[in-house]
């Protein structure tokens, strides 16, 4: 929806010839390097370090943070795109403490967006 409104994609839907390899592409070499990365590295160790007295949900939205600044080539809207995933990934991350909750959340944002919408995102004229 945010990409929607800030006209990074448009609806168009779509089932490429190249379906299959795009899925197993994605989910091996995107979503599972960067939620090991983002949740599993960055985001446990923020939260080792992050006492009690400290809101619990601080590590997850740090963790956004950088996973938004990792998507900066995109151009600021994207950032903020990429932010709004994070929280959503480093939450699920958070409350269930699965590293492959996360990992197939951003799977299937990622498939859902790549069979109906623009990918990665409109060009720029």
């Amino acid at each position: 929806t945010a990409a929607l409104t800030l006209g990074l994609v448009s609806f168009n839907p779509k089932v490429p010839n190249f379906w299959l390899a795009f899925i197993a592409i994605n989910l091996l070499f995107t979503c599972v390097a960067e939620e090991a990365l983002f949740r599993g590295l960055l985001q446990t160790k923020l939260s080792q370090i992050i006492t009690s007295t400290r809101p619990a949900l601080l590590a997850p939205i740090m963790t956004a943070a950088v996973f938004a600044l990792a998507h900066f080539a995109g151009g600021i809207n994207y950032v903020l795109v990429s932010f709004i995933a994070g929280l959503g990934y480093g939450y699920i991350f958070y409350k269930t403490q699965r590293l492959e909750w996360a990992i197939i959340c951003h799977w299937l944002v990622n498939v859902f967006h790549f069979f109906l919408f623009t990918y990665p995102m409109l060009s720029k004229i």
